[in-house]
């Protein structure tokens, strides 16, 4: 759960793996949750904090942490792999508001009255993979929303985390990600309300199980 990472970071994930376990780098998907209310790594989005010289040394030590932490998971991932049974479905979810043609403050009067403006995707596409014995053991969702419902200082994966939770805690054993769709015009608002976060999480949970 960050918001952003940048580029060199990637590179330098992909490369390694790469070098440990002959993966083309085309092959390595970097996903971030675009929350937030989450660390800040040096090299993306310059400009939005000024950080002190010694905030800017534990940033650096973080993003240095991160990378061998990214580097690990990967390798043990591909250590542990086994037959699996692949497949895909799709629902919706409607939180998603468009936030170049809608004002917030008016956003309920106009979803009350069905008028809110702009584009939004509401698909909700789901993968899950299951074992051998038709255990499901792990859930991608994606919805082209930002998670930007929540702000400030605490750690929060915004509306995706509340979602991995829940699907977590519905299907025991199972591992579900989140991955942000082309929403960049579309956010969750929530007025940094996390009861509000929370049920929009919870209703792309019911997306995906409606959707399995």
């Amino acid at each position: 759960d960050l918001c952003a990472v940048p580029r060199e970071l990637t590179a330098r994930v992909a490369a390694e793996l790469g070098r440990r376990h002959a993966i083309l780098s085309r092959s390595v998907l970097v996903n971030v949750s675009h929350t937030h209310c989450a660390p800040a790594i040096p090299g993306a989005i310059e400009g939005l904090r000024e950080f002190n010289e010694q905030e800017m040394a534990d940033l650096h030590e973080y993003r240095r942490n991160l990378e061998a932490k990214m580097i690990e998971v990967a390798g043990a991932a591909l250590q542990s792999m086994k037959p699996a049974a692949l497949a895909w479905g799709r629902d919706r979810a409607e939180f998603g508001v468009n936030r170049r043609e809608n004002l917030e403050k008016e956003i309920p009067t106009l979803r009350a009255a069905g008028k809110l403006r702009g584009v939004v995707d509401p698909d909700v596409p789901v993968f899950t993979v299951r074992s051998e014995r038709g255990e499901l053991a792990a859930v991608i969702v994606s919805y082209a929303c930002h998670p930007t419902a929540l702000s400030g200082y605490q750690w929060s994966g915004d509306y995706a985390g509340f979602a991995q939770d829940e699907i977590e805690r519905r299907h025991p054993g199972a591992l579900a990600l989140f991955v942000q769709g082309c929403g960049g015009d579309i956010k969750a608002f929530g007025g940094n309300d996390v009861a509000v976060t929370r049920g929009y999480g919870h209703q792309l949970a019911d997306a995906v199980d409606r959707a399995l």
